[in-house]
């Protein structure tokens, strides 16, 4: 795997879910809540097999600009749900997760280098397809505060609710280099999905990839994509 040199870069851009915080299973668990209140029958984990079967052919798509809600409407269409819109089980199931992540963690090593990267004078940014109440959810969390505040730590946040087209389109990328003053070569961004590696690359940034559990099953995948991949960021300190 090639060496990250962070002297190169002027600006720091993170992903949310699974790049800075432990969320794995909450996702998984939120449409498995969702799933089970409109009718269907459990199934499973509903990531990484029907996500990444979903993704998979996606990927190259139109859909690409309103993903979230796609994969909504797949999952209504596979569990054949009725009565509600696939806008509205997304929305809901953003809220149940919302509700699930009051005291979920930072991953290893993620309070150290925001620490650091703002220590010696990096431009920080958030750029998550979480909604906003989520990230303010994250802003009380206890054990992000006592490590790392994010209103101490991002100078910018990009949620999912303030872009036209998410993830993997370039968009949020894009706005948040330019809230930043930044150009794509002066910018390194962490992701740990195909989603949001695809949205940083098509963007022109360099991606590295952060080891999650629930992208493990498009690992090669994701090593196409990128030649930069840790396991915790302490490998890039």
């Amino acid at each position: 795997m090639a060496k990250l040199d962070l002297t190169k870069f002027k600006g720091v851009l993170f992903d949310l879910d699974g790049t800075l915080v432990e969320t794995c299973n909450i996702w998984d668990n939120a449409f498995e809540t969702m799933l089970l209140k409109y009718g269907a029958k459990k199934r499973g984990r509903v990531v990484p097999d029907i996500w990444l079967d979903f993704i998979n052919k996606v990927k190259d798509t139109a859909v690409q600009g309103t993903l979230a809600e796609a994969f909504a409407q797949h999952l209504m269409d596979l569990h054949d749900i009725k009565g509600v819109s696939s806008t509205d089980f997304h929305i809901e199931t953003e809220e149940e997760v919302v509700r699930r992540i009051a005291d979920v963690p930072y991953k290893k090593g993620a309070p150290e280098l925001l620490l650091w990267l703002k220590a010696n004078g990096f431009k920080i940014g958030l750029v998550t397809m979480s909604p906003a109440m989520a990230v303010r959810s994250y802003q009380n969390n206890p054990n992000i505060n006592k490590l790392a505040p994010f209103k101490s730590i991002f100078d910018i946040t990009i949620t999912g609710d303030s872009v036209r087209r998410r993830k993997p389109d370039p968009e949020p990328y894009l706005i948040a280099m330019e809230k930043l003053g930044l150009e794509p070569h002066e910018c390194l961004v962490f992701e740990d999905s195909i989603e949001g590696t695809l949205s940083a690359t098509r963007a022109g940034v360099t991606v590295c990839v952060v080891h999650d559990a629930g992208s493990d099953a498009v690992r090669d995948e994701l090593r196409k994509l990128t030649p930069y991949h840790i396991n915790c960021y302490s490998e890039v300190l």
